[in-house]
């Protein structure tokens, strides 16, 4: 399955090579996979894609993100890759997995 979400991101992404949207959807993919992880029951601080977010987030940052420069493209995949490390994080700490920030 996560093969075919990478598949679906690298299309999203238009297969440009471009290495600040390859870590952001690197990032993104990892953030999706830690939230599965943590829904089916995993601890965010023990989830191998969860702790793995800190290293794909830097290697985003490092290739440009988070900058005044930074193409829209990535910045949107890399804000999704957020959005979902955060839900990880606070349906481990709840322990709901229905529970919904908006």
């Amino acid at each position: 399955m996560r093969a075919v979400m990478l598949a679906s991101l690298f299309l999203l992404a238009g297969c440009s090579g471009n290495e600040r949207e390859s870590a952001a959807l690197a990032f993104y993919g990892d953030a999706e996979q830690c939230l599965f992880n943590v829904r089916e029951g995993a601890k965010f601080e023990t989830s191998p894609n969860c702790r793995h977010l800190k290293t794909s987030s830097q290697r985003y940052i490092n290739a440009g993100g988070q900058t005044k420069g930074e193409d829209e493209k990535s910045a949107l995949i890399a804000e999704r890759g957020r959005t979902m490390a955060w839900m990880a994080l606070a349906i481990s700490a709840t322990g709901d997995p229905t529970i919904s920030l908006w």
